[in-house]
């Protein structure tokens, strides 16, 4: 049904009316100042990366010295409670001595080489220009016995050494090793130099 005219004015008049709205003012000297901080911004800057430390080698521990080799011992006696570089009592030198022994007496390196030094001249003979013998024995029932030879500057001192070990009478119970130097005491500390050098110790 078609409208009539007062309808048409009728609805013209409820339609709200239309209101152009004004256009944003930009402000120019704004726009400026903001492209100016954009191009002042610098551009990010990759950094090269951090190389990684090398691997430093560390240097082969040294070799021991030859001097260091040759202190090691001549003898070993198992369980050895009592041990001494060098020892000297009336004239008789021993080294590396070591015993192992449940009782000790007083001064009992001293008292195992002043039994020894009873039979100072008798292992003078048997190496007067001087030796060394490596020996390892047991003291027990107040005799000598089990005495075995390790190492000697010659096989005659050797078992000559031997021999007159089996005369000492034990001052107590144990088990002991040494090397006994004989005769003159230079030609014995150059004896003892060669059988270590010999041992490879």
């Amino acid at each position: 049904m078609p409208r009539t005219e007062p309808d048409a004015l009728a609805a013209d008049e409820a339609a709200p009316a239309e209101v152009d709205e004004p256009a944003p003012v930009v402000d120019e000297d704004d726009v400026a100042s903001h492209e100016a901080s954009v191009a002042e911004v610098p551009e990010a800057v990759e950094e090269p990366p951090t190389p990684e430390p090398e691997a430093i080698e560390e240097p082969p521990a040294p070799e021991p010295e030859p001097h260091e080799a040759s202190m090691a011992s001549l003898v070993a006696v198992p369980g050895a409670n009592v041990t001494v570089q060098e020892v000297e009592a009336d004239g008789q030198r021993l080294a590396e001595l070591a015993c192992q022994a449940d009782r000790l007496p007083l001064f009992g390196t001293l008292a195992v080489v002043a039994s020894i030094a009873e039979q100072r001249k008798a292992l003078s003979r048997c190496a007067p220009d001087g030796g060394a013998v490596a020996l390892t024995w047991t003291f027990r029932g107040g005799k000598t016995r089990e005495v075995e030879v390790e190492h000697a500057s010659s096989a005659r001192a050797g078992s000559c050494a031997a021999k007159v070990m089996q005369k000492v009478v034990a001052p107590f119970e144990a088990r002991c090793g040494a090397v006994v130097l004989l005769g003159d005491p230079a030609g014995a500390d150059r004896s003892l130099a060669e059988l270590r050098a010999g041992a490879g110790r």
